[in-house]
């Protein structure tokens, strides 16, 4: 019953990924502008001085003249092939410049769920289990607040705030941690908490209402009324219940701090897939940005999936109405 339960999710993600192939495919094709000339005028300087033959010899070369959906039925085999291509600006192959940043990306949004759920979980729970109270409503503030501000203005705000008050900026060049981890470890800082900050607030309101839910069922107060203590009926019953509901949204979230990552990695230099992603739509290198697409949209899937085995581990009654 489990295996096809994770057969039919799994079923379900290689749909979701060959949607997205198709619409990232189309809706590239169909942006204003010419590859062909942004190649040959270095990014659109100067296109008026570019030959017309040159232009004409390149798209043929790129395959733009051919039908669109045999452009991309040999994507896709491509794909199916393993083979992502090869950048149309600089000619090297796709997965090179992948496998550099992709472990930057899901460095930080892995460390981004860590500091949410560090976060989000105890702050939720003081939240429910003082409702009503000046704490819960002082949480609730702060997680709206977490809500409500943009990652990039809090990013632009923290990076003022640091060199006005402290004379100082995280550092511009990209160390790895096994390089030089103390450098590593400033330059990962603010971006991971930033991302984790807003995951934390939308994880707390998610388990105080879960847990309220909880609390209020009839089991709960059949255990109250034997005397059971409150701290096990808490950690003992409570909890693990509450966190199902909040276990969904962690995988949702995930994409949300993928897509976080495009944005921040810019602001702060971060060599991951997010910063590789704006530089390859900038210079229109429509095979990358595909690759890049793509690569998100499977990272989300396979985080989603791991959640659902989890889900199904912790809640029998998902597997057996599978």
């Amino acid at each position: 019953m489990l295996q096809r339960y994770l057969l039919a999710r799994l079923g379900q993600g290689l749909l979701a990924l060959i949607l997205l192939s198709m619409v990232s495919f189309a809706l590239l094709r169909i942006l204003p502008g010419d590859v062909a000339l942004s190649i040959l005028s270095g990014g659109g300087e100067g296109g008026g001085r570019v030959p017309e033959e040159a232009l004409e010899a390149l798209r043929e070369d790129l395959g733009l003249h051919d039908p669109i959906h045999d452009q991309y039925i040999d994507r896709l085999l491509g794909y199916a092939q393993l083979d992502l291509g090869e950048s149309i600006t600089t000619g090297r192959p796709i997965s090179d410049d992948l496998s550099v940043r992709l472990p930057v990306t899901l460095e930080l949004a892995a460390w981004a769920t860590v500091v949410s759920l560090m976060i989000g979980i105890p702050a939720g729970s003081i939240s429910a289990v003082f409702r009503n109270s000046p704490l819960d409503h002082g949480t609730r503030f702060v997680a709206i607040l977490g809500l409500a501000i943009p990652n990039f203005w809090l990013a632009i705000v923290t990076l003022l705030a640091l060199v006005r008050l402290f004379g100082w900026i995280p550092p511009l060049e990209y160390s790895s941690l096994t390089e030089d981890p103390w450098g590593h470890f400033q330059q990962m800082i603010f971006p991971v908490l930033i991302l984790g900050y807003g995951g934390a607030a939308g994880i707390s309101r998610m388990f105080r209402s879960s847990l309220l839910e909880v609390l209020s069922l009839d089991y709960i107060r059949t255990a109250r009324s034997k005397g059971v203590r409150e701290r096990s009926i808490l950690l003992g019953h409570a909890f693990r219940n509450a966190a199902l509901p909040t276990i969904t949204l962690v995988g949702i979230q995930f994409a949300s701090l993928m897509g976080g990552a495009v944005i921040l990695e810019t602001i702060f230099g971060l060599p991951g897939v997010g910063s590789g992603l704006v530089s390859a739509l900038r210079l229109r290198d429509f095979a990358v940005v595909e690759v890049f697409l793509l690569t998100f949209g499977a990272a989300v899937v396979l985080v989603n999936l791991g959640i659902d085995i989890l889900y199904a581990v912790l809640d029998p009654r998902v597997r057996l109405g599978a």
